[in-house]
């Protein structure tokens, strides 16, 4: 196609899209003779609007002198995914592509140059004023003043350094129906036959992206950046196919409450630092403003490659390559529902709420993104159930983070094992209350069988009540195993038998399990005897964090390296430049940097700064407590971000890629559980709140953090510092709790050691007397002083310097934040 059409190979990613485009359309001999996009949609595609790739059109020009042509001459590259009637214009001499609609195809060679451009101004005359403007090359801020330094570089190393915008692909999973629902449909020309229904929002002449210029020598001046290492493999074509029993006990061996609770944590930094990322700043290249699937995404999907998306439907899965692993699949399930008693088949009743049913599918994957299993699931469409006829209760609880670190830490000092089991089909084993009727599944139902609908007898995934029906079964069956269900997290139990115990951590149907081998391994026997399970035996892999190891040592880490590695994807920053800091000290993000107008809130809207945001969020409550405060920040955007939030989010990203390696590292000594809690008066964007934030380290490692903006504005630094030690407190008061559940009741006598870098705020807590200076603060943050006299929480100061809270509350240089993340045991391994 790059040969036919005479264009540079950097468009290479362009053909490519467009060939998958014209592969969705053609019949397949798998699918029975029809098109990939009949198999999905169930209608034949209207072929009227395909033109070669790189075919010549004209495009009008709104802005031009009298003696200027009305019309340029472009090369079609590919239709929108997100445009009505528009298509992607390449253009030879600027060397950039836009989006147009406003345009003639040119047919049988060149058409006279006069009949084209009163074609179009004509076909301009009833675009209901939908203008074209010009295109642009869009160029970074800082490109004048790098260009000659670029050019120079450039001609020292000798070699041709291809702009990296057009690089990344900005086409999405072209399914020949994504652009042929949204650009056309009847009309022989996208361009001219069917504007009356074109999206008056969609502009025209908008710059997506940069195409890198001819593989020739650049010239002086000329703006280049280099691709990514990714980038450069697709090019060279590698990789591209493919109870409180006894309250009187003694402790667990080694379990003293003394040594753990008010221990002082570690403060002494390594002798070496550890080497931080590159502080270097990254000019990103330009933001693709038509969203979709990365380039080698694209080409995973046209090369049917099994590791690609899951198949979103039962007929994406039968034209998959690996049907037959999905066809097996599919009957595993079926005789799993069976094998419950799930359902019986009935006549339908009269004037019954049926809901409809679904498989989903999904690939399972190690740490390494290898395909492990494939696994289907029958999905009822619970959004069709009715409340108070279909369902009522819904809740059901699961582990919290901290639970798990905490339990996790435990075993790391103790050396116990540290075991994950997983229950099959956990929500088929729970017992409904309601009455529920389903449609089957699709392509299961029995020749002659197709009129009968499900009768519910278990929960079914889906369901609205199905964590709830199943956590009230899983519940029974612990309990009939003696265990005793912790009151600080529901979704933790423990046993307790003289120098021994058990506890675990519930999350769904997972399970991680540590204590003492003896009570651990009546627990595995035990669980098998109540449910289905697959015993993974110690713990490498949960809920997407890997955790290492190392019994020499005495420690276990954990990281989130594959969850960088998706949010990078995700974000299409493969290869660029690393920040040293999640956040820029002194950067200023507040609602005034909200976009206003409707082209920039249009831009933005094709941005995924939520999914990045929210892909974000869950690093920074699991294992990353260094990012909490740039993702509380960012957070607060997400209904209206601007271009300024999108920068602060990429840099977000680019810290992670530096810093993929820390691992939150647990027993690297015996310092036991302490606090740390610090405030910044008055500095939460736009309403001067103030934010406040904690870390509850245990044996060198966080255990619990929170980054939170206060609820009112507090009149000086010591008021904000008060308000945050109360909510600091509270999390210390949970955590005893939780120790003394798990672990034994005398923990419930020994106060929590929790630090601060403000004496006036401590003096405040300490003192219950009546003060002038805190007569107006409400009466629920003095909840600290009753937590001081009781003997809770034992209050110590801290020097800021070593303060670990202080990455909560502010940006922090490079320097202070390795200091940080050491005291809070997050390690470059």
């Amino acid at each position: 196609m790059l040969l036919d059409a005479g264009l540079p190979q950097s468009l290479w990613a362009h053909a490519y899209k467009h060939s998958v485009y014209i592969h969705n359309c053609t019949s397949q001999a798998a699918l029975d003779g029809k098109t990939p996009y009949e198999a999905r949609f169930g209608v034949p595609p209207d072929l009227r609007h395909l033109r070669p790739w790189g075919t010549k059109v004209w495009v009008r020009q709104e802005k031009f002198r009298k003696l200027d042509p009305k019309a340029r001459a472009g090369r079609f590259v590919g239709f929108s995914d997100n445009h009505r009637d528009a298509i992607h214009v390449y253009w030879p001499d600027q060397r950039n592509i836009t989006v147009v609609r406003n345009y003639i195809w040119s047919v049988d060679g060149e058409p006279d140059v006069v009949d084209a451009i009163d074609a179009i101004l004509s076909e301009g005359a009833r675009d209901d004023g939908v203008e074209l403007d010009a295109p642009v090359q869009e160029r970074d801020e800082n490109d004048a003043r790098d260009d000659a330094e670029l050019h120079e570089q450039n001609e020292e190393q000798g070699d041709h350094v291809e702009n990296e915008g057009a690089l990344e692909a900005e086409g999405g999973e072209q399914d020949a129906g994504g652009a042929q629902d949204k650009s056309m449909e009847d009309g022989e020309g996208v361009g001219g036959e069917d504007r009356e229904n074109a999206d008056p929002d969609a502009g025209d002449g908008e710059v997506i992206e940069q195409a890198p210029p001819d593989p020739t020598p650049t010239s002086r001046g000329q703006r280049v950046k280099k691709p990514s290492a990714y980038v450069r493999n697709l090019q060279s074509g590698e990789g591209t196919i493919d109870g409180r029993n006894n309250s009187n006990c003694k402790y667990p061996r080694g379990m003293v409450p003394s040594e753990i609770m008010g221990a002082l944590a570690a403060l002494e930094s390594p002798t070496e630092k550890d080497g931080g990322p590159d502080s270097g700043e990254w000019d990103n290249p330009t933001v693709a403003k038509d969203w979709g699937l990365a380039a080698h995404v694209m080409v995973a999907r046209a090369a049917g490659d099994p590791l690609s998306g899951d198949p979103a439907s039962l007929q994406e899965a039968q034209a998959a390559p690996d049907w037959a692993e999905w066809e097996k699949a599919i009957e595993v399930e079926m005789e799993n529902l069976r094998a419950h008693g799930t359902y019986d088949l009935v006549e339908k009743p009269v004037g019954a709420n049926v809901i409809g049913s679904t498989l989903v599918f999904h690939r399972k994957r190690d740490a390494q993104a290898i395909v492990t299993q494939r696994k289907v699931r029958v999905v009822a469409q619970g959004f069709a159930q009715i409340l108070g006829i279909d369902f009522n209760e819904t809740f059901a609880p699961v582990a919290k983070s901290s639970s798990l670190r905490l339990m996790i830490t435990l075993a790391a000092r103790f050396g116990w094992p540290m075991v994950q089991l997983d229950v099959k089909s956990a929500y088929l084993n729970g017992e409904l209350d309601e009455v529920i009727y389903m449609r089957q599944p699709p392509g299961t139902a029995a020749p002659g069988q197709e009129h009968l609908v499900c009768r519910l007898k278990k929960s079914l995934y889906g369901l609205k009540q199905a964590g709830r029906a199943w956590y009230r079964t899983y519940r029974a069956a612990m309990m009939a195993l003696g265990m005793v269900q912790s009151e600080a997290d529901h979704a933790c139990f423990w046993q307790r038998e003289g120098e021994s115990l058990a506890m675990v951590g519930t999350i769904v149907d997972d399970m991680l399990v540590t204590g003492t081998p003896d009570l651990v391994g009546r627990f595995r026997t035990g669980i098998k005897s109540q449910f289905t399970v697959t015993d993974a035996g110690e713990v490498a892999w949960l809920l997407g964090i890997e955790v290492v190891r190392d019994l020499h040592a005495g420690t276990v880490r954990i990281a989130q390296r594959t969850a960088i590695d998706a949010i990078v994807r995700a974000l299409h920053l493969e290869g660029v430049k690393s920040a040293s800091t999640p956040i820029a000290v002194g950067g200023q993000l507040d609602r005034t940097q909200c976009p206003t107008t409707t082209d920039v809130i249009a831009d933005m809207a094709g941005v995924p700064y939520r999914e990045g945001v929210g892909m974000c969020m869950y690093l920074s409550v699991t294992s990353r407590p260094d990012i909490s405060y740039t993702v509380h920040r960012l957070a607060k955007y997400m209904a209206n971000p601007g271009h300024t939030h999108w920068e602060a989010l990429k840099r977000l990203v680019r810290y992670l890629m530096g810093s993929r390696e820390l691992w939150l590292v647990y027993g690297r000594d015996s310092s036991g559980l302490a606090g740390y809690m610090d405030a910044d008066w008055g500095t939460s964007d736009d309403a001067w709140h103030s934010i406040c934030g904690y870390a509850y380290t245990f044996d060198g490692g966080a255990i619990s953090w929170s980054a939170k903006q206060q609820a009112v504005v507090a009149l000086s630094s010591t008021e904000a510092e008060y308000i945050g030690i109360t909510h600091a407190a509270k999390e210390a008061i949970w955590l005893r709790a939780l120790l003394t559940d798990l672990v034994h009741p005398d923990f419930a006598t020994h106060a929590v050691r929790l630090y601060s870098d403000n004496k006036g705020a401590m003096d405040l807590a300490r003192n219950n007397a009546f003060h002038v200076r805190t007569k107006h603060i409400a009466i629920r943050y003095h909840f600290i002083r009753e937590a001081v006299e009781r003997g809770d929480v034992d209050l110590g100061y801290r020097r800021t310097e070593d303060m670990p809270a202080d990455i909560f509350t502010k940006p922090v240089t490079q320097a202070r934040l390795e200091h940080l993340r050491i005291l809070m045991g997050l390690l470059a391994l």
